[in-house]
């Protein structure tokens, strides 16, 4: 009897733990989600990107919260990169072309 209450005891102790990985894994991929949509609509979005926010959605629903949080951050670090890339090639491309003379 004594077991049992110690078993009851470790899952009442754990369920709000992988409730609130679960909301943070969560939070992170709407982030996620929402740099992608921004990189996106200037056309510099990376397959990446969204290989990670659909690997991340996947491991939300199976109940793997910490290896979707993982995937979430890496595809806000991708999304990021690919902004910083829309950035430089708004002027890079201009070095590539040859003046006419």
């Amino acid at each position: 009897m004594k077991t049992f209450f110690l078993f009851v005891a470790l899952i009442v102790a754990l369920v709000p733990k992988a409730h609130a990985q679960c909301e943070a894994a969560s939070e992170l991929l709407q982030e996620g989600q929402q740099a992608y949509q921004e990189v996106d609509a200037l056309g510099f979005a990376w397959r990446a990107t969204q290989d990670h926010l659909e690997a991340a959605e996947a491991e939300i629903a199976a109940g793997d919260c910490a290896r979707a949080s993982e995937n979430a951050q890496r595809a806000i670090k991708t999304a990021r990169a690919a902004m910083q890339q829309a950035i430089t090639e708004q002027t890079a491309w201009q070095a590539r072309v040859p003046t006419l003379k």
